[in-house]
């Protein structure tokens, strides 16, 4: 509504010329009606806030990854008005910060999985976010709310992997015939191979990089299958 009135500025300022009682009805205090100068920062501030909302209400794209950040960036200028040499953008910016503080200012009462869609974001992963708990929070306390996180995406992979290796030895009692042929499979190409040409160094790399690529594979899957969880909530 600012933004619109402020298009007709002139407009209001001969209505007042024109009307003597214009000014007294909208504001018996009122000298000089309105200033102009502090709509425009109001607009300014408050649009702001419009265009993140726009941003992390969206329904047609992922918005947990981007829902951190965002009011990151937001505090980043309510802290920098809170510092401002204009009094009206100064008073606006504490009673915004004293607000942004009952809100945000426990971690324990937000829902971490912001926090871990952030992580899981390859864009920014843990350094983003120990840099904006830093900058929110201040170094001790931002260090030490960026480990209490941390640990708990910790405890999430793990139930992960536990859910994952318990899939797996389902998989494998009720589908014997598999590993059977996979067995089969690898003992014809040893018996194709001559035996002097399978030294006992060759089989232990071929065997250690077997198992690399099943570890990998393993924490390939706890991973993905955690990262679905939070990044496809709207």
């Amino acid at each position: 509504m600012l933004s619109v009135a402020e298009k007709y500025e002139k407009a209001f300022e001969r209505f007042e010329l024109e009307d003597l009682y214009f000014g007294v009805e909208v504001d018996a205090n009122s000298k000089g009606f309105v200033d102009w100068d502090v709509v425009r920062r109001t607009i300014t501030m408050l649009g702001l806030f419009y265009d993140t909302t726009i941003r992390v209400s969206g329904s047609l794209y992922v918005t947990s990854n981007i829902f951190w950040t965002e009011i990151s960036d937001l505090l980043s200028a309510i802290l920098e008005w809170t510092r401002s040499d204009d009094s009206n953008v100064k008073g606006m910016g504490t009673k915004m910060k004293t607000k942004f503080d009952k809100y945000w200012r426990n971690v324990d009462r937000m829902n971490k999985i912001i926090f871990f869609a952030v992580v899981l974001d390859p864009r920014e992963k843990f350094m983003a976010m120990k840099v904006s708990f830093c900058d929110i929070y201040g170094e001790n306390e931002g260090t030490e709310l960026f480990e209490r996180v941390k640990m708990s995406l910790y405890d999430i992979f793990k139930e992960y992997k536990n859910m994952l290796q318990i899939e797996s030895g389902h998989s494998s009692e009720t589908s014997p015939s598999s590993t059977t042929s996979s067995n089969e499979s690898i003992c014809l190409v040893h018996q194709n191979v001559p035996h002097e040409e399978q030294p006992i160094e060759a089989n232990m790399f071929y065997m250690l990089l077997v198992l690399y690529a099943l570890t990998v594979m393993r924490f390939y899957m706890s991973g993905l299958n955690m990262v679905k969880s939070p990044i496809i909530l709207p």
